[in-house]
């Protein structure tokens, strides 16, 4: 065998090896814990509801968590509960805040929730009567084509 075949096998030698060692690596990791509803749901309400705190405190990654959140509708509904008395405790404490006059606290409350009202910082337009606004489009060769005086009568 000439140096080429002796490096073809050396290689393919140590590649044996290489997967060999990975398979036994891989045989013997740990397998992951398996948590049960309970103990996820436990986590998220001792952390607020915030995943990546409910992970760390478990000892797993974030995402062993948001993957049991969509595959679990116990832990779904109880994730969307413990958000839920967050946004009431948040509100409660924005009108705390509108009660005592705060001016930012009242701006910030009649532009979320007193747009039926007009409180917005954005305009919508629409056509005539509330219906959509139609645009015409016209290209540049088009109008090239019209003569200068046509092309302004309907200005």
């Amino acid at each position: 065998m000439n140096s080429d075949g002796n490096s073809v096998a050396n290689s393919k030698s140590l590649l044996y090896k290489n997967l060999i060692n990975i398979f036994l690596y891989i045989k013997t990791m740990p397998k992951p814990k398996a948590y049960t509803d309970k103990q996820i749901i436990a986590a998220l309400e001792k952390n607020g509801g915030f995943v990546t705190y409910a992970a760390a405190a478990m000892g797993c990654h974030y995402t062993t968590i948001t993957k049991r959140v969509e595959k679990s509708a116990v832990i779904k509904e109880a994730l969307e509960s413990i958000t839920e008395k967050k946004l009431d405790f948040v509100e409660s404490a924005l009108m705390k805040r509108i009660k005592a006059g705060d001016l930012g606290a009242i701006c910030f409350f009649l532009k979320c929730k007193g747009k039926k009202r007009d409180y917005v910082e954005r305009q919508e337009i629409t056509g005539a009567d509330g219906k959509d606004l139609t645009i015409e489009v016209v290209s540049f060769k088009t109008i090239k084509k019209k003569g200068r005086n046509e092309r302004h009568k309907d200005l």
